[in-house]
């Protein structure tokens, strides 16, 4: 939490020095995971985490950084294409920088898997549309790891990789007077085969494709803030994680 109140400062010291003609957002929100898994297992994650995230915008640029508790710092931009009124295509890129990277260990430290908390560099494109109320978008990015994930048994390294997400997501929406509604569908899958040959390891067990969707509610009544719940389930693993936030305009 220290961590997480020094970095709310200093966004906001940013944002205060931030030139007027330009858009800013900050995101502020707390998350808790419940259901058979909560994140709490190999790797010591908590099954809740706080976030902020700084968004600048100046025209069709929008520049971000968002840091949690779950010890990540998340760097994007993007590029939105206007394509007549109703249809926009957006580019994207992003790091994710994380200073904990602590492995898993299986049966007692004679097996354990390295190099799942790495560093990410993720490339995407997102195409969407509106009429009216109504908006839509689909985005598909992958997600790249920047070290290697690998198995070490008795401290001898077996089937090295770098895992690469493919990562889909569906969008729909409606804005009512004084609420917007969202639904969305995430498919992420394991593009590296190596990877997915480790994955499938009786030891390891991981989910080489899986499904996740989310709800959302912003209300959007209040001039300068908009506070949101979303609720998201994982189909494969039934954890549900429970998310209420609020956005501020500037």
């Amino acid at each position: 939490m220290k961590k997480l109140a020094v970095t709310s400062a200093v966004l906001a010291a940013l944002m205060g020095a931030a030139p007027a003609i330009a858009g800013i957002t900050l995101d502020v929100y707390g998350e808790r995971v419940t259901g058979t898994e909560k994140n709490e297992g190999l790797f010591g994650e908590s099954s809740a985490k706080q976030g902020v995230e700084l968004a600048y915008g100046y025209e069709n640029l929008t520049l971000s950084a968002e840091a949690t508790t779950g010890k990540d710092l998340d760097l994007g931009a993007s590029y939105k294409f206007e394509l007549g009124e109703n249809f926009y295509l957006k580019p994207s890129a992003g790091y994710v920088y994380k200073w904990n990277k602590k492995d898993a260990d299986f049966n007692k430290g004679v097996v354990s898997q390295y190099g799942n908390k790495t560093n990410v560099a993720k490339f995407g494109v997102e195409a969407g549309a509106a009429f009216g109320d109504f908006f839509t978008s689909a985005r598909y990015r992958i997600d790249t790891n920047l070290d290697k994930t690998g198995l070490s048994i008795n401290n001898t390294k077996v089937g090295e990789a770098r895992g690469s997400i493919g990562r889909t997501d569906l969008l729909v929406g409606y804005n009512l007077e004084n609420v917007t509604l969202t639904a969305k569908g995430i498919h992420k899958s394991q593009l590296n085969k190596d990877l997915r040959q480790i994955n499938d390891n009786e030891l390891v067990k991981n989910k080489n494709s899986f499904w996740s969707s989310e709800l959302k509610a912003t209300f959007t009544g209040y001039e300068g803030v908009a506070p949101y719940i979303q609720y998201a389930h994982n189909h494969d693993n039934h954890d549900n994680a429970i998310k209420l936030g609020a956005k501020f305009s500037f």
